[in-house]
């Protein structure tokens, strides 16, 4: 989904998922910013939010953990990486 479409009042399918994983470099907007709207939105507040980054950095890292984001993975996506951050959330949980 593009970020520009990540509406929480109109969109079913952002309200219906488990889990966000979101670029941080999006472009127009900031992974960020997306972040803190998911963090500040009490109908959200259970989501997991996993970080997608090209270049991971233990500075980007922490930033992205710090507003709120549950785990990091790699660009471009392997999907044994992803299934290992959601098992270490859950584990965590």
């Amino acid at each position: 989904m593009d970020s520009m479409d990540f509406d929480t009042e109109a969109s079913e399918d952002v309200l219906e998922a488990a889990v966000y994983i979101i670029c941080w470099n999006l472009g127009i907007r900031a992974g960020a910013d997306l972040i803190e709207e998911i963090r500040g939105n009490p109908r959200l507040a259970d989501k997991k939010v996993v970080v997608a980054l090209e270049e991971p950095t233990a500075t980007r890292a922490r930033w992205a953990m710090t507003i709120g984001a549950d785990a990091i993975c790699s660009l471009p996506y392997d999907p044994e990486e992803v299934g290992e951050r959601l098992e270490a959330i859950e584990q965590a949980a």
